[in-house]
């Protein structure tokens, strides 16, 4: 048996005619009689009589009929809810972070999809630091997350988190059983820098990027490529501890505190539009600071 099947059971015993049934139904008198046909003979028994005055239920169809209306009521009630839960019918907001941070904030996520699902469609992907002006001014993305501000008159940036920085070490490097990590220490090291689209990205000490030291410093936009490095004991990587810690095998993380800090800000437009949307932009903003 077909669902379609009730409802068409359903539109010949209250209207006890095809031709009215075919109307409601928007469909021809045939296709009706055809379907009450065939419930009829995967039955083994008649639904309705067919006499000269009309049509009328058969005692085996007044038995059912009212359990066939309950049970397409609650189809028709299941329908229209899963409709008013339609993603379409939600507050959209477009979350952008930059790369390398979704895993600090991938709990945070989920934890505010659970509890708003009904009435938030949260989209989140990633993103270079060079789109994040134009992904907020097209109206692609409701919110960044990156590690750079945007000064900008439109937008509001927000301090998110504050990480200490640390150091991603070879265990083959004396530095990894350090007491003590100075400056100095570091003189000759060659420091590994992720780049996510811009050099506003990049997290190394400043005495590297300042020219204190002739130092040594390879950027990449291949974290991969940057991890076997430091495996290698061919360079000192640096990042957040929540970013690298068991990432990869054979390195030792080190933490460095006169690096610096390495924040996340949190970034939206102004004046958003929607009330709501803003409110829930607020919302977010609360369920991901855990400052």
């Amino acid at each position: 048996m077909e669902f379609y099947q009730y409802q068409y059971f359903l539109a010949v015993a209250d209207t006890l005619s095809f031709r009215e049934a075919a109307d409601r139904l928007f469909i021809t008198r045939q296709a009706v009689g055809k379907a009450i046909a065939m419930f009829e003979d995967e039955l083994g028994y008649p639904l309705f009589k067919r006499g000269k005055t009309g049509l009328s239920l058969t005692p085996e169809g007044e038995r059912f009929q009212a359990r066939i209306r309950a049970l397409v009521s609650d189809y028709e009630r299941i329908a229209s809810d899963m409709r008013t839960c339609n993603p379409t019918n939600r507050i959209k907001i477009n979350v952008a972070y930059t790369f390398t941070l979704f895993s600090l904030y991938e709990v945070d996520f989920d934890d505010f999809r659970d509890r708003f699902e009904d009435t938030v469609d949260l989209r989140v992907f990633g993103c270079h630091e060079s789109q994040r002006e134009e992904l907020l001014n097209t109206g692609k993305a409701d919110v960044v997350i990156s590690s750079m501000p945007i000064r900008a008159p439109a937008f509001q940036s927000r301090l998110l988190r504050e990480y200490g920085l640390c150091m991603m070490i070879s265990d083959k490097n004396p530095l990894a059983t350090a007491p003590q990590i100075s400056r100095d220490a570091l003189y000759g090291e060659t420091f590994l820098a992720y780049q996510s689209g811009t050099d506003e990205a990049l997290y190394l000490p400043d005495f590297v990027i300042f020219g204190l030291y002739s130092t040594r410093y390879i950027i990449s936009d291949d974290l991969i490529y940057l991890f076997r490095r430091v495996q290698q004991n061919r360079g000192i990587l640096m990042g957040v501890r929540e970013n690298l810690e068991g990432m990869l095998n054979g390195v030792v993380l080190r933490s460095y505190p006169a690096a610096g800090t390495w924040n996340h800000f949190f970034t939206y437009v102004k004046n958003v539009h929607d009330s709501h949307r803003r409110s829930i932009i607020e919302i977010l903003l609360q369920s991901l600071n855990r400052l």
